[in-house]
């Protein structure tokens, strides 16, 4: 089964088991790129991360950034089920 890698999971893994990569920037680019590949519909496991919650919120203890872009991933969502 193909496994797609969107935001740093290759790195985060080795570039081991990642069948098609799309190295997004932020958080907008792996929603976006997510949205693409599930509207393919080319039957991948998509591992997603989006950089944007760890890099620029987590580790800056930005608390209302970070809820304000988990708020944004909430509305993306249902496009995504």
């Amino acid at each position: 089964f193909p496994v797609v890698g969107i935001g740093k999971i290759e790195d985060i893994f080795c570039h081991r088991g990642v069948t098609m990569v799309d190295h997004t920037r932020n958080n907008p680019d792996g929603i976006a790129a997510t949205q693409r590949f599930i509207e393919s519909g080319e039957g991948a496991f998509i591992f997603v991360n989006l950089v944007d919650f760890d890099m620029l919120y987590g580790h800056r203890n930005d608390v209302e950034g970070y809820a304000a872009a988990l708020e944004a991933f909430d509305r993306a969502l249902p496009a995504m089920l």
